[in-house]
């Protein structure tokens, strides 16, 4: 998987990370009676505040993916996989100018391919 693609995946991260903890701190009797609140009939607003950040972060993988795919797609498959720099100006291999990270034109293309970026 190209490093460029991978660390959209971050942004699951911290959604995951907070759910798991409030699920587990939600476990302890005190924390429970200090958060439950005194209407028993908003017990749905936890969920529902969680579910709002895992799909914000949803939508800012969607958004980065729409954009990585339109650059690749602009430049036939010869951008760098890490950084998602154009190299169409540059040789088959190389050096990115912009992050530093090897390139060879064939096996980024592939790579591109094989995570859909590239079609």
């Amino acid at each position: 998987m190209p490093p460029a693609v991978k660390r959209l995946m971050w942004w699951f991260a911290w959604p995951i990370a907070f759910t798991v903890a409030g699920a587990a701190a939600y476990q302890v009797p005190m924390v429970r009676s200090a958060l439950s609140p005194a209407n028993t009939s908003a017990w749905w607003v936890p969920a529902a505040v969680n579910l709002a950040v895992m799909f914000a972060a949803g939508c800012m993988v969607a958004r980065g993916q729409w954009r990585i795919k339109r650059a690749v797609k602009a430049t036939g498959g010869r951008a760098c996989v890490a950084c998602v720099y154009d190299l169409r100006s540059l040789g088959d291999t190389g050096t990115c100018p912009e992050c530093g990270h090897a390139f060879d034109t064939i096996a980024d293309q592939r790579r591109w391919a094989r995570v859909k970026m590239l079609r």
